[in-house]
């Protein structure tokens, strides 16, 4: 092993890094495509046969429609978001006042809400129309508590799942409640990280994501034979694309008020 690592010089150094750098390029869209059918499936099993079957029957028709979304997500991936947050939150909060808020105040409510509106809708109107005020007002809050919330789901699944393995014999580790601690302590990391990185980091993804997805799905389209040259071609496309619309994206947010977020 010493030899090995003796012989080796710098050139094939370089050369390995970048047959890695090159065969995970290439790969990536195979990859994201199989992630995300496992975690569709996960939530509604069945949907990925279906939505398969219908992409056989009509594959150019949702090719084309795949790409002006992801084309759409490069240009506008910022932007979609905060529209999302906005409905997101509402449509949240709204539920939340309907649920668990509108039992326990609507019979005090009676005889002063007039008879033809219902109670139960009113609150969640009220709780929908206060988290578009919060997300408007308070928009570094709401980063910071989706930021909080993914913290929590990692620190007390994929870190949990990680501690726990490694330290199998430990019996405190395997219980939930190790779990809900080690995803307390990610959900200040995260609100924090959120809060300063998020919109840079979601800008460069949504840019460079959405292009590059758009290419891919545009080689599909009109170049269907499996050609890695071919594919690996359209990827760097995808990426040129990239640059000019995360220099886009960030050229249209530094002309709103928001500087950080």
């Amino acid at each position: 092993m010493v030899d090995k690592l003796a012989n080796l010089n710098t050139e094939d150094m370089i050369g390995s890094a970048m047959s890695y750098v090159t065969e995970g390029i290439k790969s990536l869209p195979d990859t994201i495509i199989t992630w995300v059918k496992d975690t569709v499936d996960g939530f509604a099993p069945g949907i990925v046969a279906t939505a398969e079957a219908f992409y056989a029957d009509h594959k150019a028709l949702c090719l084309i429609i795949g790409i002006c979304l992801l084309a759409l997500i490069g240009f506008e991936g910022y932007k979609i978001f905060k529209s999302l947050l906005y409905v997101g939150g509402a449509a949240g909060l709204a539920y939340c006042g309907y649920a668990y808020v509108a039992p326990l105040v609507s019979k005090h409510l009676v005889g002063i809400v007039p008879e033809f509106i219902s109670v139960d809708a009113l609150i969640a109107v009220i709780f929908g129309l206060l988290a578009i005020v919060l997300v408007r007002c308070a928009y570094g809050l709401a980063i910071m508590l989706l930021g909080s919330v993914a913290g929590y789901f990692f620190g007390s699944s994929f870190i949990h799942g990680v501690i726990a393995s490694f330290f199998s014999t430990l019996e405190f580790l395997q219980g939930d409640t190790a779990k809900y601690i080690i995803g307390a302590v990610f959900v200040p990391i995260f609100g924090i990280l959120f809060l300063l990185v998020f919109k840079h980091a979601f800008l460069i993804l949504s840019s460079f994501g959405g292009m590059i997805g758009a290419s891919y799905l545009l080689k599909m389209l009109l170049v269907p034979v499996a050609d890695e040259t071919i594919k690996f071609a359209f990827i760097l496309f995808g990426f040129a694309l990239g640059v000019f619309t995360v220099v886009r994206q960030y050229k249209v947010e530094s002309r709103s008020m928001e500087i950080l977020f």
